[in-house]
């Protein structure tokens, strides 16, 4: 992919999160948004970005625009090693 095309759909992610959530921020241990981002074959590119409550979104530029809310608890749950609940 082109950088500029790359870089742009990056912005417009970015810009839909803002006007659909407001105030967003870098997901998990994440320094800044451009760390937030993963491409996909189906769903093209996806951002991941976190609301002031705490939990975490994603938009993507691929159909699906807006996915469910994962909250950080039910992120870590999902993140948690089986080995580590023995």
């Amino acid at each position: 992919m082109n950088n500029r095309i790359f870089a742009q759909q990056k912005k417009q992610l970015i810009e839909k999160a803002e006007k659909l959530f407001g105030k967003i921020y870098p997901c998990l241990n994440k320094n800044s948004f451009d760390e937030c981002f993963t491409i996909t074959k189906d769903k093209g590119l996806i951002f991941w970005f976190n609301t002031e409550d705490n939990s975490t979104h994603m938009v993507s530029s691929g159909e699906v625009a807006v996915y469910d809310v994962i909250t950080m608890e039910k992120l870590q749950k999902n993140l948690k090693n089986p080995a580590d609940e023995e």
